[in-house]
């Protein structure tokens, strides 16, 4: 998985390493977290996705 703030250069964010037993399928959710503030409000905001 990678990720892009300008659609131009990517970073990849993680790997994952299907491997055969109970794999189900990739599941994602796009998260914010910060470390200054306990259960403080945040947000993330993504105006595109694309799958490959």
């Amino acid at each position: 998985m990678s990720y892009s703030l300008d659609g131009e250069e990517y970073k990849e964010a993680f790997t994952i390493n299907a491997k055969a037993g109970r794999w189900v399928g990739v599941k994602n959710g796009v998260f914010c977290n910060h470390d200054t503030t306990v259960n403080g409000g945040g947000y993330a905001e993504v105006d595109y996705v694309r799958y490959e």
